[in-house]
């Protein structure tokens, strides 16, 4: 199937190989933003925290739900974005979930 937004497969697969070791990207088409769901020990909101930090603007997605029943992920966003700033945005991310969460 034709992507609408040809770095959707690029962006997914660099999530997918520089950050498996906290969590994994959606599937399926979504426009210009990714859902990147992490694991469960991982907390969402402080992560987009430290992310915003070095620069990166991403969304958490557990306060989006019910108390108790969140599941942590984050909301990514790649339109308008270089290869080459998507490869640095998710460099900076690995960063920020390895001096937050430690290695997975």
């Amino acid at each position: 199937a034709k992507t609408l937004f040809p770095y959707t497969t690029l962006f997914r697969a660099l999530l997918r190989a520089r950050l498996a070791d906290w969590g994994s990207p959606q599937s399926g088409e979504q426009g210009m933003h990714l859902v990147f769901w992490l694991s469960a020990q991982v907390d969402d909101v402080a992560v987009a925290l430290a992310a915003s930090q070095v620069g990166l603007a991403v969304r958490p997605l557990s306060p989006l739900y019910g108390r108790e029943t969140g599941r942590p992920g984050l909301m990514l966003g790649f339109g308008g974005f270089s290869e080459q700033q998507l490869e640095q945005g998710v460099e900076k991310l690995r960063s920020v979930l390895e001096r937050h969460c430690g290695r997975g």
